[in-house]
């Protein structure tokens, strides 16, 4: 087998745009680049080598010293005129706005970037050349990562980009006709580890070097079953996090509080796990606090550095039968580089720099205790 066709749909909105950043567009490239970060992430258990991977995900999808062996074309595309809500009060959507964050979501002019519209359609061709019944598993198997827990474009680890098979001909993917079905599927990327064991032991060298599927890796779903619209889920699950991250919000602010008045700090805010950077403002004393990672007298760092995307990945998905559901994955990596450190910085106190001390169980726990939380975890 040597060509294949793949029509999907978006089922949330992908903020994906043109070369100037603001025209919605569908190119391509998005879509090799996401599936070779999935090819990366599910080589990882297979290889266990950083550079077997490179080398064979090199060999697949081609380098600066060697043309790709899978070609995708896009071959059509029905656009859909199903367009987000704006809201009419600044409280609207909190949850859909929490996900979106600043650059998207503006809380007086809502939706402040273009996006292909949720029931997007579209048909891609693929060609390989020369590849082997191992390979074309390999691929198989990133595509299916790619669809489970992935999507196209900014905040698509927070379910926005959620793409759904159609039709797959030629290619092994999984079947998207109810949630059932999914959690099957989903279970062969779960690892053997338990995050509810408290008394499980926890080796941080055993965490992948970046962002792939491990014996760490902790898959749930969330459905409520009087929604079938997957941006309403969406919302609930935005929603959820908003919950959960107002609930642990006190000892983190307590954290920022201690580096203002000059206390010592020795350790992060406990949110600094779902990613960075990330910000605090204290309305009484006009105070803004910025949480990021940087290398320690080394002068400017670039925004690569400063910034660390969270391990949690969430898609959302309707089914043939009419429900929708969000899909899960956790995906623990080593934090930061040794010589990294997070900094805690305002314009009127010196800034701080601790360890993420990401070799502890305790720093991952906030994650996996929130996918325990969301409402028919499975």
């Amino acid at each position: 087998m040597n060509r294949a066709e793949l029509t999907f749909r978006f089922d949330t909105p992908a903020f994906l745009h043109d070369g100037d950043g603001k025209t919605a567009r569908f190119r391509t490239f998005s879509f090799k680049g996401a599936l070779r970060f999935w090819l990366r992430a599910v080589l990882w258990s297979e290889c266990r080598n950083v550079e077997e991977v490179r080398k064979i995900e090199s060999s697949l999808m081609g380098s600066t010293e060697r043309a790709s062996r899978v070609e995708i074309r896009l071959i059509g595309m029905k656009r859909s005129g199903e367009r987000l809500r704006t809201h009419n009060e600044p409280l609207d959507h909190p949850g859909l706005a929490y996900l979106a964050g600043q650059g998207i979501h503006h809380y007086k002019e809502c939706w402040v970037s273009e996006y292909l519209h949720m029931g997007t359609e579209v048909t891609l061709a693929f060609r390989f050349h020369g590849l082997t019944a191992r390979e074309q598993d390999r691929l198989n198997r990133a595509l299916q990562a790619f669809f489970l827990f992935g999507g196209l474009g900014q905040r698509s680890r927070r379910g926005f980009g959620s793409c759904t098979p159609v039709h797959a001909g030629g290619l092994d993917l999984p079947d998207f006709a109810t949630l059932k079905r999914i959690q099957e599927r989903v279970r062969s990327f779960q690892g053997d580890f338990n995050w509810n064991d408290d008394a499980g032991a926890f080796d941080p060298d055993a965490l992948p070097p970046y962002t792939a599927f491990s014996r760490y890796t902790w898959v749930r779903t969330f459905s409520k079953s009087e929604i079938g619209d997957p941006v309403r889920l969406l919302e609930e699950f935005g929603k959820a996090m908003l919950r959960f991250r107002s609930r642990r919000s006190r000892g983190d602010r307590d954290t920022v509080l201690k580096y203002i008045s000059g206390k010592f700090v020795d350790s992060p805010p406990a949110r600094a796990v779902f990613g960075l950077p990330h910000n605090y403002y204290f309305q009484r004393t006009k105070t803004s606090v910025k949480i990021d990672a940087v290398r320690p007298g080394s002068g400017k760092d670039p925004d690569e550095l400063r910034r660390r995307a969270g391990p949690l990945f969430a898609a959302v998905h309707r089914f043939e039968d009419g429900q929708a559901g969000v899909v899960t994955a956790f995906l623990p990596a080593r934090f930061l580089p040794e010589d990294l450190r997070i900094r805690i910085s305002s314009k009127s106190t010196k800034p701080r720099f601790v360890k993420a001390d990401w070799r502890r169980r305790e720093f991952w726990k906030p994650i996996a205790e929130f996918q325990e939380e969301l409402p028919k975890s499975t």
